[in-house]
């Protein structure tokens, strides 16, 4: 089929003629935008629970403490645990912290971190609301 120009086109809508849509198209346009429910907004699950988060949080923490109250050097006999110490201590000794403000500005990132954090699930807070 050859593509049509303007000129074809308007006379084909020339002989086509003007239409006029019935008289009660408003009110069933209305009638069905009214019956068409609303959709809800699908709230999506974090993928990792608060459960969890607990409990990496405790095994941080239990990790932490274990670590800070072992002794600096073992004064046990050498065995399989006190190898491993040693040799993560080893590779631990050889890291050298870089100089600088880093920890304030890691100390300010967090604390970002857990604003937008908590301004998120306040706004999610609130959508349940209106929601619901």
């Amino acid at each position: 089929m050859p593509e049509l120009n303007e000129k074809d086109l308007r006379k084909l809508f020339q002989t086509a003629g003007h239409h006029v849509p019935a008289t009660d198209l408003t009110d069933r346009i209305m009638a069905r935008v009214a019956a068409t429910p609303i959709t809800r907004i699908d709230l999506a699950k974090p993928l990792i629970s608060k459960r969890a988060w607990i409990m990496v949080g405790l095994g941080l923490v239990a990790l932490c403490t274990v670590l800070g109250l072992m002794p600096e050097t073992p004064d046990q006999t050498p065995g399989p645990a006190s190898t491993v110490i040693s040799a993560i201590e080893g590779l631990l000794s050889g890291i050298q912290m870089p100089q600088g403000s880093w920890p304030m500005w890691t100390a300010m990132a967090m604390g970002s971190l857990l604003f937008f954090a908590w301004v998120d699930s306040a706004l999610m807070r609130s959508m349940r609301r209106t929601a619901a």
